[in-house]
């Protein structure tokens, strides 16, 4: 009678489990995934490749580098409160590497559409910014945009192409 009794308990725990597992299977979450979308999306994206600077300096502290990284930094963010675009991840270790392999990492790796490049040169407290936007397919870009003028005309510098970046794209900025 007590065999009984454990094999009907230990009955009524396997079935309790069997039913647990089918009910995670029914309502688990998604599972995360590393890498492009696996359907692309009608969301147009862009992802920034860090600022390059042309200058002397040469410190990985100068205001070259501060205001390159500021610069960077600055596009990310603009871009990403503008409805209707998704925006990659900052990823200044990338500054070093060639922007032709960055490229295909960013459409391979992210699954991003765009991609947004840039130079930053400093001739005597003058800052002249070029930007070129283009698929992230390695073709040449859609459009380049240059502006110069001090470090205090840098956010309109920004803004500038924030603009044309979302004019290109056919989102509105709010």
């Amino acid at each position: 009678q007590r065999r009984v009794r454990l094999l009907k308990v230990a009955g009524v725990v396997a079935g309790a489990l069997a039913v647990a597992a089918l009910a995670y299977q029914a309502f688990r979450p998604a599972r995360m995934t590393v890498g492009p979308p696996a359907v692309a999306s009608a969301q147009p994206s862009v992802f920034v490749l860090p600022i390059r600077i042309r200058t002397g300096y040469s410190s990985y502290d100068s205001p070259a580098n501060e205001i390159r990284n500021r610069v960077t930094d600055a596009l990310i963010d603009s871009l990403g409160l503008v409805d209707g675009v998704r925006v990659g991840p900052r990823k200044s270790g990338w500054v070093s590497e060639d922007e032709a392999q960055l490229m295909k990492r960013v459409r391979q790796d992210f699954g991003m559409s765009h991609v947004l490049t840039g130079r930053l040169v400093e001739t005597n407290g003058q800052w002249e910014l070029t930007v070129d936007f283009g698929r992230s397919d390695g073709s040449k870009p859609l459009w380049t945009e240059h502006a110069a003028g001090t470090s205090n005309d840098l956010p309109r510098m920004e803004m500038a192409v924030v603009e044309r970046v979302s004019g290109t794209l056919g989102v509105a900025i709010s």
